[in-house]
């Protein structure tokens, strides 16, 4: 399992092929706003196929953003240029621009926004593990969450705290806080968030070696993951209950 973010972008544009919007893009105005952001979802599509080229897209559109005075798209350019420096395993440079970003949505009225890109700070933070401050930005994450009352947010930023904690072998707090998300994911009846901190309690009582635990989470994230037939999680959820049962058949054994 690992760190949740948000992303910015709108899904309609996510979802269009990367050749219609270099199309697109070459149609639009200079002085068009429209084309800072169609700059930042180029970039976007490019984080994981080719980060380098993205960047260059995004740092295109960020000039024009800053030479038009458009801080929604300053955002959101500066975010596309620190996704696609995680993806180089960059974290540094990802949070420098993380932090443009914040700057830009600062003058913005758009808290989901700014709440997105401190999930992924906290995300870079944790890369680096650097743990009090991916802890801090996650928690001005839920902060925000909790202002706006989006319950899938701050379940998503507790589920993070929980990932920061086990990577500190602090198994009680791990566990407190993905109970938490776990709490707020049943509330709002989000099934892959339930079914993700699920795998995420089962590895902390894997790592705990609460064996008998871990596969009793495992096979409820299995459950899940069945009957939303996410293949890539059922995989990794059959691979931890099948190294839980080897474990304990090696401990038998013995």
């Amino acid at each position: 399992m690992t760190a949740q973010c948000l992303d910015l972008y709108p899904q309609k544009q996510n979802n269009d092929k990367l050749d219609s919007l270099l199309l697109i893009l070459n149609t639009i105005n200079d002085n068009d706003t429209a084309k800072c952001s169609l700059y930042a979802t180029i970039a976007n599509k490019l984080k994981q196929t080719d980060p380098d080229e993205g960047i260059k897209y995004a740092q295109k559109g960020l000039a024009l953003a800053n030479k038009l005075g458009y801080k929604k798209a300053a955002a959101y350019c500066a975010k596309s240029i620190g996704l696609c420096y995680y993806t180089k395993y960059d974290y540094s440079q990802a949070i420098v621009y993380y932090s443009i970003a914040i700057n830009n949505l600062s003058h913005a009225s758009d808290k989901h926004d700014m709440a997105g890109v401190y999930m992924n700070m906290g995300m870079a933070f944790l890369a680096k593990s650097d743990y009090a401050n991916a802890s801090k930005h996650f928690m001005k994450a839920i902060g925000i969450f909790e202002s706006t009352g989006n319950k899938n947010g701050m379940a998503k930023g507790y589920g993070n705290i929980g990932l920061v904690y086990s990577s500190q072998s602090d198994y009680p707090k791990a566990l407190e806080f993905h109970l938490k998300a776990l709490k707020l994911n049943e509330e709002t009846g989000n099934k892959k968030g339930i079914a993700d901190n699920c795998g995420n309690i089962g590895n902390v009582y894997s790592d705990w070696s609460e064996n008998t635990k871990a596969l009793e989470y495992y096979h409820k994230a299995l459950k899940i993951d069945l009957e939303l037939n996410n293949q890539k999680d059922i995989a990794s959820d059959y691979s931890s209950i099948g190294n839980i049962s080897r474990t304990k058949g090696l401990s038998q054994k013995h």
